[in-house]
C-alpha cells in the first residue's frame, strides 16, 4: 500500500523540485515537525524513484551509482522519520490522500537500505576472497608487516629480497597497509615501485587508503592514488570509505586531498549517510565547505581545490573571501573572451590588477598548485589583451 500511494504524485512532486530539509533557527515545535514530515514526504518519493531506476536498469551503465542513490534516499528517510518518531511516538503523515505511519515508512526504507548494503558487501567480499586466495602461506609471513612500525629502509630491502612477496599479509592486513597506516611515504613507494606491492590490495576492513586516510597522512594519499589505490575503497561492515572515514575524524585536509584524488562526495555509509551529512550532524562547517563545490560542479570544485591546496590555517571567514575573488576573477576573464578584444584598456587592467591582488593573496596561504596555474590564466589573458593597450 505505501509503495502505491508513495508512486501516485510523483510528477507533481518533481515539477516542484525535491530540496533539503531546513529548519528555521527560532522555529516552533509545530513548524519543524511539519518541516520534517514535508521532507519524508519528498524522500519517500525520491527513494521509491531511485529504487525503481535501479531495478528496473541493474545491468545498464550506472549500476552502482543508482544504487548509491537509492540507500542516501533510504537514509534521508530513516533520519527524518527517526526525527519525527522522537517527537511523536506512533505518528502518522498524509501521503496522496492516504494515511501512512511514519515506523511504517521508515520500515520501507530499511528494507531497501538492507538490500542496496548486502549488494555492496557481497560485492566487496567477493574481491576481497579474490585477492586472498592468491597471497603466499609462508609461515614467516607477518615479518615484514613488523618491520613497517620501525623498521629501516635497509631491513625491509633485505626482507623483501629475502621472500620476493611484498604483499605477504597478516590476517589480511599488508606491509603496504602498516606503512600506510604510519605515513611512511619512503616505504610506501619501495614496496610499489621497486618490488610490486598491489596498492589496491585489501582486507574486508581495511585497504592501503584508507588506512592512511584514517591517521591524517596527506602525503601517502597523494602518492598512493598516484600509484592506483582505490580512493574509494569501502570497509565491509560500516561500508565507509576513506572520505567519510576522515570526515567522521573532523580532519579537514585529508577530506581535501581525498576529493582531489577523486574521492566521491556522495558515497554513502551502511546508514545511507554521506560525509556531507556527516558533517553537518558533527558540526564540522570548514569540511562541508569544502565539501559544497564538490558537490555543485566541476567549475567550482577545480576553483577552490586548487585554492585551498596547503592552506594550513583556513577558516570560513577565508574560505568565503576566497570563493568569492575567484568567482569574480573566472567572471572577469569570460567577460573577456566574450568580447572579443573589444574591451578597453582600463577594463583590461583592472582585471589584471585584482588578478594579481588575488595571486598575492593566495601565496601568502601557501597555495602553490593555484599559483602555478595561475600563470596559465595570465598568458590566456595576454592573448586576448586590446590592441595598443600596454600588456600587464
Amino acid at each position: 500500500m505505501i509503495a502505491h500511494a508513495i508512486l501516485r504524485p510523483f510528477r507533481f512532486l518533481c515539477v516542484m523540485g525535491l530540496i533539503c530539509l531546513t529548519v528555521p533557527v527560532n522555529a516552533t515545535a509545530e513548524d519543524e515537525l511539519a518541516e520534517l514530515e514535508s521532507s519524508l514526504r519528498r524522500g519517500l518519493i525520491m527513494f521509491t524513484l531511485a529504487t525503481k531506476a535501479f531495478e528496473d536498469d541493474q545491468k545498464e551503465d550506472g549500476y552502482y551509482e543508482r544504487l548509491e542513490a537509492m540507500r542516501r534516499a533510504a537514509g534521508e528517510v530513516k533520519r527524518d522519520a527517526n526525527f519525527i518518531l522522537k517527537r511523536k511516538p506512533g505518528h502518522s503523515i498524509e501521503l496522496s490522500g492516504e494515511m501512512v505511519s511514519v515506523e511504517e515508512a521508515k520500515a520501507f526504507a530499511m528494507q531497501g537500505l538492507e538490500k542496496g548494503n548486502s549488494i555492496l558487501r557481497y560485492d566487496i567480499s567477493e574481491e576481497v576472497d579474490m585477492l586472498q586466495y592468491r597471497q603466499p602461506t609462508d609461515a614467516d609471513y607477518p615479518r615484514l608487516v613488523q618491520l613497517m612500525v620501525d623498521g629501516s629502509i635497509e631491513d625491509i630491502t633485505a626482507e623483501l629480497e629475502r621472500t620476493h612477496s611484498p604483499d605477504v599479509n597478516f590476517k589480511g592486513y599488508t606491509a603496504l597497509m602498516e606503512a600506510s597506516k604510519r605515513g611512511r611515504t619512503d616505504v610506501v613507494s619501495l614496496l610499489v615501485k621497486e618490488y610490486g606491492a598491489d596498492p589496491r590490495f585489501r582486507s574486508a576492513t581495511a585497504t592501503p587508503m584508507s588506512m592512511a586516510a584514517q591517521n591524517g597522512h596527506v602525503k601517502t594519499i597523494r602518492l598512493l592514488a598516484k600509484l592506483g589505490a582505490d580512493v574509494n575503497g569501502r570497509d565491509t561492515r560500516t561500508l565507509a570509505t576513506p572520505l567519510i572515514e576522515a570526515t567522521m575524524k573532523g580532519n579537514a585536509h585529508v577530506v581535501l586531498a581525498l576529493l582531489e584524488e577523486g574521492a566521491k562526495p556522495e558515497a554513502a555509509n551502511w546508514e545511507g549517510a554521506t560525509s556531507r551529512a556527516w558533517a553537518r550532524h558533527e558540526g564540522y562547517t570548514r569540511i562541508d565547505r569544502i565539501l559544497e563545490p564538490y558537490i555543485a560542479g566541476p567549475l567550482a570544485r577545480v576553483k577552490l581545490a586548487d585554492a585551498l591546496e596547503g592552506f594550513d590555517r583556513f577558516d570560513s571567514r577565508n574560505i568565503a573571501y576566497l570563493e568569492d575573488a575567484l568567482l569574480s576573477f573566472s567572471t572577469d576573464l569570460y567577460t573577456l573572451k566574450s568580447a572579443g578584444g573589444d574591451i578597453s584598456c582600463d577594463t583590461a587592467t583592472d582585471v589584471a590588477k585584482r588578478g594579481e591582488k588575488l595571486r598575492g593573496k593566495l601565496e601568502i596561504y601557501g597555495s602553490k598548485k593555484f599559483i602555478a596555474d595561475f600563470a596559465g590564466y595570465f598568458d590566456d589573458l595576454k592573448e586576448m589583451w586590446p590592441k595598443g593597450c600596454p600588456k600587464p
